[in-house]
């Protein structure tokens, strides 16, 4: 059974071990998928930027979930949208 659904995605959620183990299946046409494909590609490119993106992870250590999710969603929709200019 889905833990949860979106249009575009499903969630999937085991315990194996004791250890919580998350699987996403997501549809490859989507525009959400297409833009991650396109960021994580900008980043591979763009070394420094990708040096941003990992001090930015660590330093949201000790952040809630959504406060990570939305400092980590910023800066990419940052990235995107200089791509599509």
């Amino acid at each position: 059974m889905p833990k949860s659904t979106h249009q575009i995605r499903i969630r999937f959620q085991i315990i194996e071990k004791g250890e919580k183990i998350d699987i996403f299946l997501i549809d490859e046409e989507s525009d959400e998928w297409l833009n991650g494909i396109e960021f994580e590609n900008y980043l591979e490119e763009h070394k420094e930027e990708l040096k941003k993106y990992e001090e930015l992870k660590y330093d949201c250590n000790g952040f809630s979930t959504r406060k990570y999710y939305e400092k980590k969603v910023d800066f990419i929709n940052n990235i995107l949208s200089r791509q599509t200019k």
